[in-house]
């Protein structure tokens, strides 16, 4: 453990000379290299995916972008490495492209066994997003759909997203309406980071 916080420093460290491991964020780091490395010592749902919370500046982005690069050193499961995408380039794909885009973070496939990991995305920053867009004169949710269809995906075929927000429960409850935070909170484990914004450190 201590060799891979140490590798994990290194490379936070290369995203901003801010990022430090302490009391606020190490036990959930060691929660999330237990799960990244698909250890029985993992507190949650080894068959769920992530909802990393926590205020702005806490260093959720730095630690998901962490593991979801194929580093060697750091001994992972590397069926559990993932894609990963800010929810604001998502939106933005799916207003000039057309909400067809959406299609395009929701499929499932039947890859090779080496490959699977493909299937695995995590949306960064989920709630910095417009919410609503205009499709045809309604009005579209486009992250609420894809967390309903990759929520269908995880049902049917085990399919794992990550998220990152901001946002509690309530608020997520707030923006997204009921149905997507109850499904979050079923095909997600909720990791909370403490602590203030790392970036005015």
């Amino acid at each position: 453990m201590v060799k891979i916080t140490e590798q994990i420093k290194i490379l936070g460290s290369k995203y901003t000379s801010n990022f430090a491991i302490d009391s606020n964020n190490q036990k959930q780091i060691e929660q999330l290299i237990y799960y990244f490395m698909w250890d029985k010592k993992f507190s949650g749902d080894l068959t769920k995916g992530l909802l990393l919370r926590g205020s702005i500046g806490s260093g959720k982005s730095i630690l998901l972008k962490i593991f979801s690069i194929k580093e060697p050193n750091l001994n992972f499961n590397q069926t559990k490495n993932f894609l990963y995408y800010s929810v604001i380039d998502v939106y933005m794909e799916c207003i000039n492209g057309g909400f067809q885009s959406i299609e395009n973070y929701c499929k499932f496939s039947n890859l090779e066994e080496s490959d699977k990991w493909k299937n695995t995305i995590c949306f960064d920053e989920l709630g910095v997003e417009s919410l609503t867009a205009k499709n045809y004169g309604n009005s579209v949710n486009i992250m609420e759909m894809i967390i309903q269809k990759r929520y269908n995906n995880w049902q049917n075929h085990g399919q794992l997203t990550h998220f990152t927000t901001n946002l509690t429960p309530d608020e997520i409850e707030n923006s997204y309406g009921e149905r997507v935070r109850s499904r979050l909170a079923e095909m997600c484990n909720d990791i909370c980071l403490l602590g203030n914004d790392r970036r005015r450190v």
